[in-house]
């Protein structure tokens, strides 16, 4: 769990007040579950970052500078594939995005980019 929560950009302080919520929300949502098949689900899914380029929709990206699972350079690498795409980096958070206590700044990006396109 430590891991994990050092991965999504929370304090390695496995008593912080982030840590304690990531726990908490893991194990009800994955209570009884081995976590180990989740692991091998996610390490096997089909790769797609080289289907990138076959999405025809806009897609607007949201990254969390500080993510370790999944690198701002990863996310750099994905938005020049997508046709229509636009990178958002939230400054200070990990992988974890929905632990964002204020995310107006997240919501003014989504407002905006669904406007371009008449939404």
């Amino acid at each position: 769990m430590d891991l994990s929560i050092r991965a999504w950009g929370g304090s390695p302080d496995i008593d912080s007040p982030r840590a304690r919520m990531i726990r908490r929300d893991w194990t009800e949502r994955y209570n009884g579950l081995k976590v180990e098949a989740i692991a091998e689900m996610l390490n096997t899914r089909d790769e797609v970052v080289g289907k990138l380029s076959e999405i025809e929709c806009p897609v607007l990206l949201i990254q969390g500078k500080k993510d370790l699972s999944w690198g701002l350079e990863e996310a750099e690498i994905e938005i020049k594939k997508l046709k229509k795409g636009e990178l958002k980096v939230v400054q200070g958070e990990g992988h974890m995005l929905i632990f964002l206590k204020e995310a107006l700044e997240v919501n003014v990006w989504i407002e905006e980019f669904v406007k371009k396109f008449g939404y």
